[in-house]
């Protein structure tokens, strides 16, 4: 099945036939001799072929777009995917911590927590990118949230590789009001609302 933009573009050519199945080989029609009416269909068809091909190219939008992910839609642009990002690793650090103040998790769980520290590392990484559109000193206040962040999500996982729960807790406690900082900081929202 043609997609339809490839149908449409052909449409325009105004050959039909330029996509459908040649009855000989494209090779042949290059290396028969340019005389008689035969080459002359041969040629039509060839410049045809070709100019469906080059329109199909030029006017695909999936070519011309590049396939990248933001222009399909797929995909936020810079800033918007360091906070979305931001937002869920805040949201997963929160989830985990709460539930680890509750209970304890078993060994293959603990196994599983220096990866999660890793990934909750990169928060830090996604403050300093959205730090660079505040005012200066916001900025700076800024990112000392996020390297203390970083600096006490680093230090738990030593910790949590000996799975010393006591340890990791108290630096979800450390860690997790610097998010909500952060947020603060960021938000252009007046406190009265």
């Amino acid at each position: 099945m043609m997609p339809r933009p490839l149908l449409l573009i052909a449409a325009a050519c105004g050959s039909a036939h330029a996509l459908a199945p040649l009855q000989q080989s494209r090779r042949a029609l290059l290396t028969t001799p340019a005389t008689g009416p035969a080459a002359h269909v041969s040629r039509r068809a060839l410049l045809t072929t070709t100019a469906t091909g080059s329109a199909a190219l030029v006017l695909s939008p999936a070519t011309a777009s590049a396939g990248s992910k933001l222009e399909d839609g797929l995909a936020l642009p810079d800033g918007a995917r360091q906070f979305n990002e931001f937002q869920g690793l805040k949201g997963e650090w929160t989830r985990f911590g709460e539930r680890l103040k509750k209970t304890d998790i078993d060994d293959k769980e603990w196994e599983g927590v220096p990866l999660l520290l890793r990934r909750v590392y990169d928060a830090g990484d996604d403050m300093l990118y959205m730090a660079k559109g505040l005012a200066k000193d916001k900025q700076d206040a800024a990112k000392k949230l996020a390297k203390d962040f970083q600096k006490g999500v680093k230090d738990a996982d030593r910790p949590a590789q000996a799975k010393d729960r006591a340890t990791v807790i108290k630096a979800y406690e450390a860690t997790a009001p610097l998010l909500s900082d952060f947020l603060d900081l960021t938000s252009d929202v007046p406190a009265e609302l």
